[in-house]
């Protein structure tokens, strides 16, 4: 599938362009197309977008975005782009920040609804899940020169880590 970014926000849009970035507004015209169904392509598209000097970039979870994450951070870090990412295991492989779930609450929460489920015969009409833990990578904040404090008022906990590349 085709994905067109935003070249004001980094915003991702699958499919075809929209007519304006629902994310900052910026006219259809901002929007680049940049695929990346391999290793190299992706690294094409991040050195584009950095020579694009983008605002920031956001990349969901995807495999074939993880085999390249690494790489993929440094760029954006040396181009001086917030690279925010789709899981905090982009944000240790170099990403800026990302904001997530608690896997194990999930995994809790999951198996009771389950028995739930099992127990009753009912099936709830829709399930929330908070996704509020902010992951920080304080070595990419020091090279982009980013205060991240902000962070502290918009989740309900902030983790800080540093590039493991693992």
């Amino acid at each position: 599938m085709k994905k067109y970014v935003c070249t004001v926000c980094g915003y991702i849009a699958e499919g075809s362009i929209p007519e304006q970035c629902p994310v900052c507004k910026a006219p259809a015209s901002a929007f680049v197309e940049k695929t990346g169904n391999t290793a190299d392509e992706v690294l094409s598209a991040a050195n584009a977008l950095a020579a694009a000097k983008v605002d920031a970039v956001f990349t969901p979870t995807d495999n074939t975005i993880m085999n390249s994450a690494a790489a993929v951070g440094e760029i954006f870090a040396e181009a001086g782009i917030p690279h925010y990412a789709g899981a905090d295991s982009f944000v240790r492989n170099g990403a800026f920040a990302t904001c997530g779930v608690n896997y194990t609450d999930l995994g809790t929460q999951t198996a009771d609804l389950a028995l739930e489920v099992l127990q009753t015969g009912e099936f709830p009409e829709y399930v929330t899940v908070s996704g509020d833990i902010i992951t920080v990578n304080t070595d990419t904040a020091a090279t982009l020169g980013l205060d991240y404090s902000l962070f502290q008022d918009m989740g309900s906990q902030v983790v800080e880590v540093q590039t493991t590349q693992d």
